[in-house]
């Protein structure tokens, strides 16, 4: 019986370590950026209608967080949601 008791409480602290691991790694972000566009021209943005976050008309509850992110972000930094925006926006994640 305290050998059971033992080994339980090592594959415990175990599945604690491999979990602590897991939260340790970053997520690798990538973005387009033009450093020669002047982006103070640009008023409105809007996503791109087939392959945005409506494409399909489903949206998953991470692309539901993805696109209020976005929209807190654009607005924060003065751009209004438009449908006939000055700049087109393109979101995506690949797990």
């Amino acid at each position: 019986m305290l050998k059971k008791i033992n080994i339980s409480r090592c594959f415990v602290v175990l599945l604690m370590v491999v979990f602590a691991a897991g939260c340790a790694s970053k997520p690798k972000l990538r973005s387009a950026y033009d450093d020669s566009v002047d982006f103070s021209q640009y008023k409105t943005y809007n996503f791109y209608s087939d392959a945005g976050p409506d494409y399909d008309s489903y949206q998953s509850l991470f692309s539901q967080y993805m696109v209020t992110a976005i929209k807190i972000e654009m607005e924060s930094r003065g751009y209004e949601l438009s449908d006939a925006p000055d700049r087109h926006l393109r979101s995506g994640c690949k797990f």
